[in-house]
């Protein structure tokens, strides 16, 4: 999977694991081969089919 972010250059996830009912620790690296971990917190809204994203990165250079 690829993730095309808005205030990060595109990453690749590496690995996703369960920490939370809502939440996946995914490791990513990027275009430049830069790799850490981020926490993302999903939300559904199901009668609006909204889903919210939260990321929160720290990614290591």
């Amino acid at each position: 999977m690829t993730l095309f972010l808005t205030s990060v250059q595109a990453i690749k996830v590496r690995s996703a694991l369960e920490v939370g009912s809502q939440t996946l620790r995914v490791t990513v690296t990027d275009r430049c081969g830069a790799s850490g971990q981020m926490d993302v917190i999903i939300t559904v809204e199901p009668l609006v089919y909204t889903v919210n994203i939260d990321i929160k990165h720290d990614i290591s250079i």
